[in-house]
């Protein structure tokens, strides 16, 4: 996983050199981890510009992980939120129906404010959320951000 890591970065920094901006551009390249590293987790499968949940002005970064272990449970998945300024892990959303297989966080969108309050909403995917005893029927949360 470190590996992958290096690699990005090493091909991030190539990119920004042969595209000719500056070393204070490069400088500026944020790696973000997984605050709870599983194997074949798939963190940073999806990558999606986070909503301001907490309305402090700072961007937001949202970013699935699939196929993350949580508890006993195999390829759940999880979706964590980050600070955009400083990278800082805000919080982690888990699927609110889990069971092994269900791909939460396999999709991630801001749709804007569904519900009128004025605060931008997001919503998460899980392609293999089970429903009423049907495998793989999928099913997409939104998350109704409050002040």
């Amino acid at each position: 996983m470190y590996l992958h890591r290096r690699v990005l970065a090493c091909v991030l920094f190539t990119l920004l050199l042969f595209c000719g901006l500056s070393a204070q551009a490069v400088a500026r390249v944020m790696t973000l981890d997984n605050p709870m590293p599983r194997p074949y987790a798939g963190f940073g499968y999806v990558v999606a510009e986070g909503v301001d949940v907490n309305q402090d002005g700072a961007p937001k970064i949202l970013i699935g992980a699939p196929f993350q272990t949580v508890d006993q449970f195999h390829v759940q998945g999880e979706v964590f939120l980050f600070n955009g300024q400083d990278g800082h892990h805000l919080t982690t959303f888990d699927d609110p129906y889990p069971h092994q297989g269900a791909t939460f966080g396999y999709s991630i969108a801001s749709p804007g404010d569904v519900n009128g309050d004025k605060i931008p909403d997001f919503a998460i995917g899980a392609s293999g959320q089970i429903i009423m005893d049907k495998v793989a029927v999928g099913r997409v949360f939104v998350f109704l951000s409050q002040p």
